[in-house]
């Protein structure tokens, strides 16, 4: 994709930490999609804090559950690459 790297292509204004963990447990800018996640879960029966150490023993509890972060991660992920590509669309104009 060429993404440009640097604190300035994250879409977090308060972080400039981009990275994986800051995008699923602490970034501000995904909450809607990361309350949809958690709701998703508590509706298959899984009450657990998910975190940086839960994360992995929860999708492994059941498909469901593993789609259900499959399907945050991608919907980020669309988000955070249809924002690149208008980037470089930007700048090669300029």
């Amino acid at each position: 994709m060429r993404i440009k790297e640097g604190p300035e292509w994250s879409h977090c204004t308060h972080e400039r930490n981009d990275g994986l963990q800051h995008n699923l447990f602490q970034c501000e800018v995904w909450q809607c999609q990361w309350e949809e996640l958690l709701r998703s879960i508590c509706e298959i029966g899984i009450y657990e804090e998910l975190g940086p150490g839960t994360l992995v023993p929860i999708m492994l509890k059941t498909p469901a559950a593993c789609n259900f972060m499959s399907t945050f991660a991608s919907k980020v992920m669309k988000i955070k690459t249809e924002a690149e590509w208008r980037r470089q669309r930007v700048e090669r104009r300029s």
